[in-house]
């Protein structure tokens, strides 16, 4: 019987060692994707320089006014470096492009390692910056904006979950009043389809804000910001939406959302 308590004891340990080594894992893997991206838009920022320099003025580019020469030449090798340092900075953020049969090109969000990034306030200030600069290809951030609002509203319930009284967390704001600056930035626009989504991304987080006995409006109560977000997109909704070919599928998530609103 000793044997058996000891083993049960025993395997209590192993499991809270591997919980640890797997929260270790993710913040590890979280800085990492942090520092990447960073490096990435760092190199990006220094090539638009580059780029939008005149010839005279960038001693990199060279002298000579030929296409053929070696201002045509080094402007090729810096877009290939532009081409490789944003597939590194979508990759921080969980995007990928991927071809279609048709040629096309269609772009995913894997939301792990989205979330992964923007757990770190690093992570959430680099996709703030990223997006105020227009570094992040806009329909990179067009699919980003609808997981990152998901993301946010379960980390807010989480927080909410916590019974404390706790600022909101770092860089957060900050990144709300981005993502509300890219709803309502006019050219370009965020495409139909992403405004739907993200919509029917708050619809869904109906579930865990009930499993925490919340509503939604518990969730909004001084949150400013996502407020704004969540207004900004209604709007955007209402112009870009009704009209076209979403209408019908946008009216009915705007009824299930106020539908929360109202408690019902």
């Amino acid at each position: 019987e000793e044997g058996t308590a000891e083993e049960g004891k025993g395997g209590e340990g192993e499991e809270e060692a591997s919980e640890e080594d797997k929260q270790r894992a993710y913040l590890w893997a979280s800085r990492l994707a942090s520092d990447k991206g960073y490096l990435a838009y760092l190199n990006l920022v220094e090539l638009r320089r580059l780029l939008q320099s005149r010839p005279g003025e960038a001693a990199l580019i060279g002298s000579a006014t030929d296409a053929d020469g070696p201002i045509g030449s080094r402007r090729e090798e810096l877009l290939i470096d532009v081409e490789e340092n944003v597939g590194k900075l979508n990759g921080a953020f969980g995007v990928k492009n991927r071809k279609q049969e048709d040629g096309s090109t269609s772009i995913e969000v894997d939301e792990v390692v989205l979330s992964r990034t923007l757990s770190l306030p690093k992570g959430r200030m680099l996709l703030s910056r990223v997006i105020d600069e227009g570094i992040l290809p806009h329909p990179s951030a067009c699919h980003v904006l609808p997981a990152a609002i998901q993301i946010i509203l379960k980390s807010c319930v989480t927080t909410m979950n916590l019974d404390v009284s706790v600022a909101p967390p770092p860089g957060e704001d900050r990144l709300l009043r981005s993502l509300t600056g890219l709803v309502r930035t006019v050219r370009p626009r965020i495409d139909p389809p992403n405004v739907v989504r993200c919509l029917s991304n708050v619809n869904c987080s109906k579930k865990d804000i009930g499993d925490s006995q919340l509503s939604i409006r518990d969730i909004l109560t001084g949150k400013r910001t996502l407020m704004e977000l969540l207004h900004a997109v209604l709007s955007l909704g209402g112009e870009v939406c009704v009209g076209g070919a979403l209408e019908k599928e946008w009216k009915a998530k705007e009824a299930d959302f106020l539908g929360m609103l109202s408690g019902v």
